[in-house]
């Protein structure tokens, strides 16, 4: 029963349905004599708040640790301060995104200034972005929460270096994928994101690794790939900011 009110909670959040179509297409389609909303209503929502929270802690499944619950005719916040923290961490994504990709459009050489002061403000807004990730993750996986922040902050610390040094390249190269293989692989099998967008995270992390791979192997440059790479890091957080900016809704 609780997993069946916990997704019609989900479809609400996701602006799949309002709760009167929910209710109607439950009692109308099913033949419940009450709706998932009419039921979270009479049975009380501090209730089937508590409820979630124990199968939560549970199963660890994030669809059954919604950010609000909604009863007739009122919302009833859960975190107002997630929902705050999340709404931070998507704009500063989304201006750590424009960032990097604004500044592959200014080669090191001719634009020095202009280059290093974008790579400096794209991989210096990550940092809130990884502690909003941090605080999601630890619920889930402690264990992946702590190698994820500090994979993040590696990339934060190596991306800043090798945008001024090419020998830090693969250096950097190998943390991201480690940070895009921690958090991709947690997504994908917790749903906290977009399950699809975490097994993307994966495969970028696996490109990565093959990347890093080649160099070893062909001692191939690596500064060719590195614009791409830093452009393909700003489309990945613009993608971030909006599902941040969703799920804060």
């Amino acid at each position: 029963m609780v997993p069946y009110l916990l997704g019609a909670i989900r479809m609400l959040e996701l602006g799949v349905a309002t709760k009167e179509d929910i209710d109607n297409a439950v009692k109308l389609g099913l033949g419940y004599p009450m709706g998932p909303f009419e039921l979270i209503d009479y049975t009380g929502v501090d209730i089937n708040y508590h409820v979630a929270n124990v199968f939560f802690e549970e199963f660890k499944e994030a669809y059954m640790a919604p950010l609000r619950v909604r009863r007739a005719g009122e919302e009833k916040t859960v975190d107002a301060h997630e929902r705050m923290a999340l709404r931070k961490a998507s704009v500063w994504a989304l201006v750590a995104g424009l960032s990097h990709l604004v500044a592959s459009e200014f080669a090191p050489g001719f634009y020095p200034s202009w280059y290093f002061a974008l790579g400096a403000v794209g991989y210096g807004l990550l940092l809130p972005v990884i502690a909003s990730l941090h605080v999601r993750h630890e619920s889930l996986r402690r264990s992946g929460a702590v190698l994820g922040t500090i994979a993040g902050t590696c990339v934060v610390t190596l991306g800043l270096g090798a945008a001024a040094n090419i020998d830090l390249i693969p250096a950097a190269l190998f943390v991201r994928g480690v940070w895009w293989w921690t958090i991709g692989k947690m997504w994908a099998e917790t749903g906290v994101l977009p399950r699809v967008f975490g097994w993307i995270t994966a495969a970028l992390a696996i490109a990565c690794f093959a990347l890093l791979a080649a160099y070893a192997l062909t001692g191939i440059p690596m500064s060719p790939p590195d614009l791409p790479l830093r452009m393909i890091l700003g489309l990945w957080l613009i993608l971030l900011a909006v599902f941040f900016w969703r799920d804060a809704r």
